[in-house]
């Protein structure tokens, strides 16, 4: 297992030597070896994975955020903003 995983570091290394302006993305990679069209199929699925990684990650961090204070924030907003159609009573 170790020596493959070195093997594919060499192997990665090289095609970044071998590929002229590349800073290292998968962008790039794909732009210069398969074609704009495959570049911009994953451009854009990078951008899509750092939103939705990104949304994940503030909705747990305000989730454990609002548990440490003891769900008063929570609370806050349901009595004074209220909570959104479709999402459930609010559990107070």
């Amino acid at each position: 297992m170790l020596f493959q995983t070195q093997e594919l570091g060499v192997c990665y290394a090289e095609l970044g030597v071998r590929v002229p302006k590349t800073t290292g993305s998968a962008y790039t990679y794909s732009y210069v070896t398969v074609g704009e069209f495959v570049a911009f199929f994953i451009g854009w699925n990078l951008i899509l994975e750092y939103l939705f990684g990104t949304a994940a990650r503030a909705s747990a961090l305000s989730s454990m955020f609002d548990s440490l204070a003891y769900h008063t924030i929570s609370h806050y907003m349901i009595t004074h903003l209220g909570t959104l159609r479709g999402l459930g009573k609010a559990h107070l």
